[in-house]
C-alpha cells in the first residue's frame, strides 16, 4: 500500500495541531468568489508536509491532537468512511474538501 498523504504536527501551546493533506494537493491554490468575497485554499507545504504518512499514521496523530487542518477528497473520504467526522462539517473551497477540528 502506498503512502498517499503528507502530514505535519504543530505543536502549539494549546496542544498539537495535525495538519494533513492528500500528497497529490501539494504546493497548489485554490480559491473561488462566493457573495463578493474570495475563498483561497493554500495547500503549502511548508504547513501540510513534513513526511508521507499511510492514513492509520493520520488516525494516530489525530487521537493525541487537540487540532486538525485536514483537505484532499481521498482524506476526507477515508474520515468520513471511518466515522471519524461528519458530512455536515465539510466544507469545499474550488470543489476541494478541508475540515478544521478543535477539541474543547
Amino acid at each position: 500500500m502506498k503512502k498517499q498523504y503528507c502530514m505535519k504536527i504543530h505543536e502549539t501551546s494549546s496542544g498539537n495541531l495535525v495538519a494533513a493533506c492528500d500528497c497529490s494537493l501539494l504546493g497548489k491554490t485554490f480559491s473561488e468568489k462566493r457573495d463578493k468575497i474570495e475563498l483561497v485554499l493554500y495547500v503549502k507545504e511548508t504547513f501540510y508536509s513534513q513526511s508521507e504518512v499511510y492514513f492509520s499514521d493520520i488516525i494516530e496523530e489525530l487521537k493525541k491532537a487537540t487540532m486538525a487542518n485536514l483537505v484532499g477528497e481521498k482524506l476526507i473520504a477515508g474520515l468520513l468512511n471511518n466515522h471519524i467526522i461528519s458530512l455536515k462539517d465539510v466544507k469545499r473551497i474550488a470543489g476541494i474538501p478541508h475540515i478544521q477540528l478543535f477539541v474543547l
